[in-house]
């Protein structure tokens, strides 16, 4: 009998409403099947399934007759190795998370004149002038002043909110349960790899048996994600509605939006439903409905209201008042929960809807529980490698390589059959010979001897054997060809397991290689950050919607829980979306490169440790030397913590005997300094003296140089000339000689040409 709460009146009206998001939910699962085949496909050769080879919807039969099946089946996984080599260099650990304040504008004087420039009013006597320019001045010079310490105060606030900020996002990744965000993010992008798409999903959770509330990102699988059917965008810019498939006992569902027990039953679905389904909630549906009365519903994230308009366009919710009257009081961004076969959303069933006071009630039951849409996002964040340009579903890193992948797959598994049948040797023998034969070919001996008795014929005419023909080369060399282009496809080439087939010729060949080779991680790898800052920004905002100083208390104290409640909690929405950009440092998520990183430490430790000594020295402070000492240690994966120094301590203080001498020796130096002082004074007098009778002297002569300067440039322009009369004559005596010495080259040429007499 169905509970008496499924029963009131306004579910009835809920029930258009239902149905209208049920066939939205199936419109986008067709249009999803295209990525999910493929999806289905790839998974295959990720976990050696046998879903490859089974008689009844197995990806054989799409290939090859299947009535025909191999004796030896092999499975040629390269989606796994896929996984086995990109994935532990795309995320090896949790990245830091930075959050950094906005930096301040500079404050210049300029800013605080009036136009045209400090001038005083027109008809000011000029004994005032100089007066009220030195006040305006000041003003001006007040104004700058207190502006400046308007800004520097917000950038010491803003500095402390990043800083209280940055601490939490990378105290969560370590708090959430199920592994932290390591184990989800590795999942992530592990489907990623196979499939095309990793989700993460930020959500609130609380510990058992704690009040305090944190926020995590928590990995689903992408068969549970559904988009709008209508959108053509890789980034989900078109999309007006994505929903989550879930799967519990009626139970959890019940009690997690306060249904009464027994409201909710668990159900299959109708056959056809059950067929469009994916091969998980197949799985789902045949698991335990004994024991685990479980239910499917769809957590669905609107854009677009209720989804009354939608009804409305096909002209099946138009007397609807209720529907139309609820679509315009929750507004764009609604959050529903559906269940096929429930006639409410559970979330808000008409029970609980007729008792609401007030559109701000119930604005707030349907509301996002926290507004991704404010930064453009979506609860969930999305992994790519590779964007289907037209479509929001992106493509497989190994789907260009699957067709390639089945044909070694049925080649190699139709090779070992025939290695295997051309294995036999046929042998035919003449039936009175029959027992001689297969003895002698069960006997253990090397060597045996068959007597062949009253037999007139050839031997061959006795025993005959036929060889079956050799597996030609070509087909090896067609599956070397095409396990080529499958290595350019999927870029697991050689190089990223480590082995070389040929020889370099030169050091710089194999280094060009190993950088190319590294181009397709690379570039996933800064996929892979881009996804965890945009991760790290949606807990920011669920942080800021839900979490408390209270709840932050074990990690801030009470002073950080005051400003966490102050500097973050209090602040609107908007505010914090824009004041605290939330960064991560670039390749924190990567797989460290040991060997490069000893060896640029190699190149600069030399230099940079005399430097960081003498800081220490001077300073007292040895925190970058030791952060040196730590980079060292971590690049050649030992433990350098013992040899980490503390802050050094100042000198001691001098003996009371020693402070009286140095006191006594201080006094005597002053003495003296201020008696060389005297006499540095005195010698200053004379040496003004001195120079003034020298500047007269100077001025005496000044013409007297000047007379003799222009004598020396004429004696100078005079030698010049001179000089280049001499250097002519030089160059004309040289010419001279060259010509005589070249006119007896040539007399020497033409007597050694003449004939002797």
């Amino acid at each position: 009998m169905e509970h008496p709460f499924n029963q009131h009146p306004v579910n009835d009206e809920l029930r258009p409403l239902v149905d209208s998001w049920m066939e939205k939910i199936r419109f986008a699962r067709e249009a999803k099947k295209s990525f999910a085949q493929t999806a289905r496909h790839c998974r295959v050769f990720h976990k050696t399934s046998e879903d490859f080879w089974k008689q009844d919807g197995g990806i054989y039969e799409s290939y090859m007759n299947k009535g025909v099946s191999p004796k030896f089946k092999f499975t040629f996984c390269k989606v796994f190795e896929a996984v086995a080599i990109f994935g532990p260099l795309l995320y090896y650990r949790n990245p830091h998370r930075q959050a950094e304040a906005r930096e301040p504008l500079d404050v210049i004087p300029e800013l605080f004149q009036p136009e045209g420039g400090l001038q005083p009013p027109p008809g000011m006597p000029p004994e005032q002038i100089q007066q009220y320019m030195q006040q305006m001045q000041q003003q001006m010079q007040q104004q700058m002043q207190k502006v400046q310490q308007q800004v520097q105060q917000k950038h010491s606030i803003d500095k402390l909110r990043a800083t209280v900020l940055a601490k939490v996002l990378n105290h969560m990744p370590r708090e959430q349960p199920g592994g932290g965000l390591y184990a989800h993010a590795r999942r992530a992008v592990q489907e990623a790899i196979v499939t095309g798409r990793g989700c993460l999903w930020t959500e609130l959770y609380d510990m058992p048996g704690d009040s305090r509330k944190l926020a995590g990102s928590f990995f689903d699988t992408v068969d549970n994600l559904l988009i709008d059917a209508d959108c053509r965008t890789p980034d989900l810019s078109d999309a007006y509605w994505i929903s989550r498939e879930v799967t519990e006992p009626t139970w959890v569902v019940e009690r997690r939006y306060n249904l009464p027990v027994g409201a909710l039953k668990g159900h299959k679905e109708s056959t056809e439903a059950l067929s469009e389904a994916p091969e998980h909630r197949k799985a789902q549906d045949r698991k335990n409905r004994e024991t685990h009365d479980l239910i499917t519903y769809y957590r669905i994230f609107s854009k677009s209201g209720i989804g009354y308009r939608h009804q409305s366009r096909k002209g099946k919710g138009e007397k609807n008042e209720t529907l139309k009257a609820l679509d315009e009081t929750c507004g764009d961004y609604c959050h529903l929960v559906i269940a096929p076969g429930v006639n409410y959303p559970l979330n808000m069933p008409g029970e609980r809807l007729a008792e609401m006071q007030g559109d701000e009630e119930v604005k707030k039951a349907f509301a996002w529980p926290v507004e991704h849409w404010r930064d453009k996002e979506w609860p969930v964040t999305l992994l790519d490698f590779y964007e289907d340009e037209q479509s929001p579903w992106p493509i497989a890193p190994l789907k260009p390589a699957l067709g390639e992948i089945v044909f070694v797959n049925v080649m190699m598994s139709a090779l070992a059959n025939r290695i295997y049948d051309t294995s036999k040797d046929i042998i035919a023998v003449l039936a009175e010979k029959m027992d001689d034969v297969k003895a002698a070919f069960n006997a253990d001996e090397s060597q045996v001897l068959i007597e062949l008795d009253n037999v007139s014929r050839n031997i061959n005419e006795v025993i005959q054997v036929w060889q079956n023909r050799n597996v030609q080369f070509d087909v090896w060399r067609i599956i070397e060809e095409v396990m080529e282009q499958i290595e350019k496809r999927t870029g697991l080439t050689d190089l990223v397991y480590g082995i070389s087939k040929t020889q370099d010729r030169s050091a710089q060949a194999t280094s060009s290689k190993a950088e190319q080779s590294q181009i397709r991680p690379d570039d996933m790898a800064g996929q892979v950050e881009k996804w965890q800052q945009k991760v790290a920004a949606a807990e920011r905002l669920t942080l800021h919607t839900y979490v408390t100083g209270y709840d932050l208390m074990p990690l801030l104290g009470e002073y950080g829980a005051s400003v966490w409640d102050q500097l973050i909690k209090s602040q609107p929405i908007e505010f914090i979306l824009r004041e605290a950009a939330v960064t991560i440092e670039a390749g924190t998520t990567r797989k460290p490169n040991k060997a490069r990183e000893v060896a640029n430490l190699e190149q600069i430790v030399p230099s940079l440790l005399p430097v960081l000594q003498g800081y220490a020295q001077a300073t007292t402070n040895t925190e970058p030397l030791n952060e040196l000492i730590d980079r060292m240690f971590n690049s050649l994966e030992m433990d350098g913590s013992g040899l980490k120094m503390g802050p050094l301590q100042p000198p001691p203080p001098p003996p009371e005997q020693q402070q009286q001498m140095q006191q006594e020796q201080q006094q005597g130096q002053q003495q003296e300094v201020d008696r060389m002082q005297a006499e540095r004074a005195s010698e200053q007098m004379q040496m003004q003296a001195a120079q003034m009778e020298h500047q007269f002297k100077m001025q005496i002569m000044g013409k007297e140089v000047e007379q003799k300067q222009m004598e020396l440039q004429f004696d100078q322009q005079a030698a010049q000339l001179d000089m280049n009369v001499e250097m002519m004559k030089a160059q004309l005596a040289e010419r001279e000689l060259r010509n005589q010495f070249s006119r007896m080259q040539a007399e020497e040429q033409m007597q050694q040409r003449q004939p002797p007499q």
